[in-house]
């Protein structure tokens, strides 16, 4: 079971950890494209209001431990800010 932030999942699916230990399983590991991708449930159209969080750090560049902690600047429901830092 995964907590309720997302970066928690995320990066368990990328790392396979959920900390400094060696991968439990690492021939399981996705890739942050693809965990992104299955944590996503809607897609931009144009015209259509939006639900986004704009992240302190590119998750493609980060590695475990930056994900588990990822800052979120400012999000987004309905293409209205509800969040910023």
């Amino acid at each position: 079971m995964s907590e309720l932030d997302p970066w928690h999942a995320i990066s368990a699916a990328v790392s396979r950890t959920d900390d400094d230990r060696a991968p439990w399983h690492p021939e399981e590991r996705i890739t942050v494209d693809e965990a992104l991708a299955a944590s996503v449930r809607t897609a931009l159209r144009p015209g259509a209001p939006a639900d986004l969080a704009l992240c302190g750090v590119d998750p493609r560049t980060a590695n475990g431990a930056e994900l588990r902690t990822m800052p979120v600047r400012a999000t987004l429901l309905g293409g209205r800010v509800t969040h910023s830092s």
